[in-house]
């Protein structure tokens, strides 16, 4: 992956069951971005999938977390 000044940065993912959910988190050295995949308890076979993002970046020159979400989707079947 390049970053906006063009430079290579190495990305990793993982992915791994929580239970019934399949969790994916993607590494880039600067953000974490974590995506949960699972279907609706009340068996309505609807897909919900969740994510959120933090980011670690320098402000006034002191590391700082933000965190942009959770966000969440619901993927109704038909």
């Amino acid at each position: 992956m390049k970053s906006e000044t063009g430079q290579e940065r190495p990305v990793t993912s993982t992915a791994k069951w929580a239970g019934s959910k399949l969790v994916i988190i993607t590494h880039d050295g600067f953000s974490k971005h974590e995506v949960t995949y699972s279907f609706d308890e009340a068996g309505s076979g609807n897909l919900i999938v969740t994510n959120g993002t933090t980011l670690l970046h320098t402000r006034s020159g002191a590391l700082t977390v933000s965190t942009i979400g959770p966000f969440t989707r619901v993927y109704k079947r038909d």
